[in-house]
């Protein structure tokens, strides 16, 4: 990727939930000509360690009525997981524990969301790599170096060197749970959600 660009380049180190919340909330307020790399080791940003289990047992520890990403819509994580909920499920409860599997895929989506909405002219590059050195080249200029020796310049710069961008064509952007049962103490529910790989039935503390 050899093309030049004006106006401000940002990178963001680690895609994980902290990283991605970055990229969406950069995307809704960046002006056109901002470029934002997202740097993530792992083929997916927007999961991290704590949300990429497959597992439907592993629940979260907050209930799905306090977990959305955006404190000025706290319900945003209920209506998304409502919007996506098959007719005859069990109705989803502000109180209720959900599997870290779903509110990965939460993230994931509402990162692919925020970069269709941004502004024209603001691209997110998704860049497979490790980050090893940040240089300070100028006063708010930098230069990023990732394992494999490829750099990047940050700042209000253009673009040198070469990325390995991730395309949601090629990344895969959720992951797949079969169907099981989880054990959690309480009362028993079963609420799959469609249009995507995750179905779960799940029990919640009751």
């Amino acid at each position: 990727m050899n093309e030049s660009f004006g106006g401000l380049t940002l990178a963001i180190v680690g895609g994980g939930l902290s990283g991605a919340l970055v990229a969406i909330h950069l995307l809704r307020q960046s002006p056109s000509g901002t470029r934002i790399l997202l740097v993530e080791r792992r083929v997916a940003a927007g999961r991290g360690v704590a949300y990429s289990t497959e597992c439907p047992d592993h629940l979260l520890n907050v209930p799905a009525g306090r977990i959305s990403l955006f404190p000025a819509e706290p319900e945003h994580f209920l209506d998304w997981l409502r919007a996506r909920a098959r007719p005859g499920s069990a109705e989803i409860a502000a109180a209720d524990f959900l599997p870290r599997s779903l509110f990965g895929r939460y993230v994931v989506e509402t990162l692919a969301a925020a970069e269709a909405n941004a502004n024209p002219g603001v691209a997110l590059i998704r860049v497979h790599g490790e980050a090893v050195d940040l240089e300070e080249i100028a006063p708010g200029r930098a230069k990023l170096t990732l394992a494999d020796a490829v750099s990047t310049r940050i700042g209000s710069c253009s673009h040198s060197g070469t990325c390995r961008a991730n395309t949601p064509s090629s990344a895969p952007c959720s992951s797949t749970v079969a169907p099981a049962t989880c054990t959690c103490h309480g009362r028993r529910a079963s609420w799959p959600i469609s249009g995507g790989t995750t179905t779960c039935s799940w029990s919640a503390p009751g």
